[in-house]
């Protein structure tokens, strides 16, 4: 801008060099910016995600709490937040929990003994689950046998909750209550060796 006065001095081609050379450096400095821009406005218009979706992109697992033109923030459950260039968003692989529902698939594992009735396992798990405040009531629990380890099954129980927190809460509250009934019962979470 300094220099306007003088143009009419200088050589026309000189002009275009320093024009063309302050353009190729304004554009390496700006591309973040740029990039982080337009990857924005194809997150906002692609609906992909959107405020309040829970994602997970590596290793964060969270809410949608801002999505700004360069950057979108990510709340995880320790009440953390990530920020997150668009651009980053738009080249990761990303998992949208809230695509299309807004409930989550909660589930939690466990290990029981080979000496434990695993039909009457299965049965008070699912009925913790159903009778747990966090429980969302859309489809009844499940309970799998997974694997078969040196010293015991290892068991899946599944549930579905409203929200991620929620979900969190449902996990927790299940694995509580789970510990104790199992105590009750007798059941070991694994064969003990007795020597």
């Amino acid at each position: 801008l300094a220099g306007i006065p003088f143009l009419g001095e200088v050589p026309a081609s000189v002009v275009t060099v320093v024009a063309a050379a302050v353009t190729v450096v304004l554009g390496i400095a700006g591309r973040p910016i740029i990039e982080n821009a337009m990857a924005g406005i194809v997150l906002s218009s692609s609906k992909l995600v959107n405020l309040g979706d829970t994602v997970k992109m590596g290793d964060i697992y969270g809410s949608v709490e801002d999505i700004t033109p360069t950057h979108t923030t990510i709340k995880v459950w320790d009440w953390r937040r990530f920020v997150v260039p668009n651009a980053t968003m738009i080249q990761s692989s990303l998992y949208n929990y809230s695509l299309v529902d807004r409930f989550i698939w909660s589930k939690i594992d466990f290990w029981v003994s080979y000496e434990a009735d695993l039909d009457r396992v299965r049965e008070e798990a699912i009925r913790i689950a159903e009778e747990s405040r966090f429980f969302s009531g859309r489809e009844p629990p499940e309970c799998w046998a997974m694997e078969m380890g040196e010293r015991g099954v290892l068991l899946w129980l599944a549930a579905w909750a409203d929200t991620p927190s929620e979900g969190w809460m449902l996990t927790h509250d299940v694995r509580m209550r789970l510990t104790a009934r199992l105590r009750e019962l007798g059941v070991l979470p694994h064969l003990i060796y007795h020597r």
